[in-house]
């Protein structure tokens, strides 16, 4: 994978874990604690994503 769609690729996924993560925290100051479970769960879910994204590349990499 080209360096710049990569880069933009890992920016996207770790902002998305962010804001999902902000997210859940003010559900759970709201007292919405099943807004803020399913909240934090995708916040983890999209971190995921951003390091299968990072392994790929790693892989490629040994590779070339």
């Amino acid at each position: 994978m080209n360096s710049e769609p990569l880069r933009a690729l890992l920016q996207h996924r770790i902002e998305q874990a962010h804001e999902t993560l902000r997210e859940a925290i003010i559900l759970q100051e709201a007292a919405a604690y099943r807004g803020a479970t399913n909240r934090a769960y995708y916040a983890m879910f999209y971190a995921q994503q951003f390091v299968a994204a990072v392994e790929s590349y790693l892989r490629e990499q040994a590779f070339i």
